[in-house]
């Protein structure tokens, strides 16, 4: 047992962390294979295999009964958060990179160079779509959330500029938009069912289904798309089982304990740590405008936890 404000804030500078790495990650097996909606099929696919062992190993396999407890909610949540959020999210980067014409023959740090200067600002914003959202809820972000969630949005835009700026077409964003939304509902409907049961029995489910889902995608539009190589499939591994199943088993462990709208400026850290990995994975230097946009984010999650200390409620951290 831990003091509330204590347990979710943990959490989510842990899930923003093993989160961080997942672009660069998805970028450079993209640069491998060619594909970047296989590639997220396969990332979905070793999330869903990792939390499946980690259920198994910590003996919570009868969490799955959730799924018959709640069907409906459960495959809500997996047409959002396993399957919405990352066919959207593919493509919208597939379609910026096809009108950059960056497909084929470049080194993979190439796509990091060409795509990041074009990054729709819609693209970070989930956390800002969750606070408005939850506003009527009994939970939902009050002042003090939305200021720390508006800080947390401009100091992305900041950060994404420090690559330069560049046009985007208002499909690209409407894509990003779509998969920033899809994860902001997520977030909001999974609360109830993490809180009844456990945050890896649902994140097994989620990912599950929507690997299958993504799967039967694939298969539509022809099977030779599922072929990629061996260094794009290692990349896929690291970020499927670290990146998506340990970053989101973190995260909806916070969701767990505090409601969405007060964790969601936290979710903003994973570009202040993603800006480490484009330099490190991608190769790509961020400019000097990095700096105030990660001081931003900074200061508005201190803005939402703000006052929260150890007199609050004990919460369970059991994931």
């Amino acid at each position: 047992m831990r003091p509330r404000g204590r347990g979710e804030l943990m959490l989510g500078i842990l899930a923003a962390v093993f989160w961080s790495p997942s672009l660069s990650l998805v970028l450079r097996a993209a640069g491998e294979s060619g594909s970047i909606l296989t590639i997220h099929y396969y990332v979905v696919l070793w999330g869903a295999l990792t939390c499946f062992v980690l259920l198994v190993l910590s003996g919570q396999l009868s969490g799955l009964s959730i799924f018959r407890r709640r069907e409906t909610h459960m495959l809500v949540l997996a047409a959002l958060g396993g399957y919405g959020f990352w066919l959207l999210r593919a493509l919208a980067i597939e379609d910026l990179a096809r009108q950059l014409s960056l497909w084929g023959g470049g080194r993979p740090a190439d796509l990091h160079a060409g795509l990041l200067p074009h990054f729709p600002v819609l693209w970070f914003a989930g956390p800002l779509l969750l606070g408005f959202l939850s506003i009527p809820s009994r939970e939902g972000a009050r002042v003090r959330q939305i200021a720390a969630l508006l800080l947390g949005f401009l100091g992305c835009i900041v950060m994404a500029r420090s690559f330069g700026r560049g046009a985007v077409s208002g499909h690209t964003s409407r894509l990003a938009l779509g998969s920033a939304a899809c994860w902001a509902i997520f977030t909001l409907l999974a609360r109830p069912a993490v809180r009844e049961g456990r945050a890896l029995p649902v994140l097994t489910i989620v990912l599950g289904v929507g690997a299958a889902c993504l799967l039967a995608t694939l298969l539509a539009t022809g099977p030779g798309r599922l072929l990629i190589g061996g260094r794009a499939l290692w990349l896929s591994m690291l970020a499927g089982g670290v990146c998506v199943g340990l970053g989101l088993l973190c995260w909806l462990g916070a969701v767990a304990i505090a409601p969405p709208a007060t964790v969601a400026p936290l979710w903003y850290l994973t570009v202040v740590f993603g800006m480490v990995w484009v330099w490190r994975i991608g190769g790509v230097t961020p400019g000097w405008r990095a700096l105030p946009g990660a001081a931003l984010v900074i200061v508005g999650a201190c803005v939402a936890f703000a006052g929260r200390g150890g007199d609050a409620e004990a919460e369970d951290l059991t994931l």
